[in-house]
């Protein structure tokens, strides 16, 4: 990631679940907000989960997020020029990141083009995700998830071990070069 990048960060949760009634969905609010916690920048907080009910939105309201809604528009956030974007995802499904990755990867009609130099991803690893749609023989089925798997550096977040457990399935994914291939060629 780009330190210049970094300027502002707007910040996207996607299917946190309800952090009323969950209690993994409570782990996913305090994994957020202890990263928030730490990042100076942070300029916006817009979280999308269809089941989230009032009681979730006061809550996350408490926290200075916003709920955002239909699902389309928050998979289809993109980045605005001179900001960067965080989608905090763990556990969603693979036609999400799916989503997220087509509505972000910019028009390639010259061939060489910036990528996904303003998003990351902290979610489940795009590489498994790629591997599994291999496996099943549904290759092509998910171009974006598969194209950014082998364009994207992925680090796990914890090492798996003592209270870490709970995150040992979390990876930050994000670009690591400036320049890629389309995945519509």
């Amino acid at each position: 990631m780009e330190a210049a990048a970094l300027k502002s960060l707007c910040v996207v949760c996607l299917s946190l679940g309800t952090p009323s009634s969950s209690r993994v969905s409570r782990y996913q609010l305090g994994l957020l907000s202890l990263l928030l916690s730490r990042m100076q920048n942070c300029v916006e907080v817009q979280v999308y989960d269809p089941v989230l009910g009032e009681t979730d939105a006061k809550l996350l309201g408490g926290f200075g997020y916003s709920c955002i809604a239909p699902p389309e528009a928050a998979a289809q956030h993109t980045a605005p020029v001179g900001s960067f974007t965080l989608f905090f995802m763990p556990h969603c499904d693979l036609e999400l990141y799916e989503a997220v990755l087509r509505a972000n990867w910019p028009q390639c009609d010259s061939g060489a083009y910036s990528g996904l130099r303003r998003l990351a991803i902290l979610g489940n690893s795009l590489s498994a995700y790629a591997d599994r749609v291999v496996d099943r023989g549904r290759y092509g089925a998910s171009e974006y998830v598969e194209n950014g798997s082998r364009q994207c550096r992925e680090m796990p977040i914890a090492d798996g071990s003592g209270d870490s457990r709970r995150y040992s399935s979390i990876y930050i994914a994000w670009q690591s070069s400036r320049t890629t291939t389309c995945p519509c060629k």
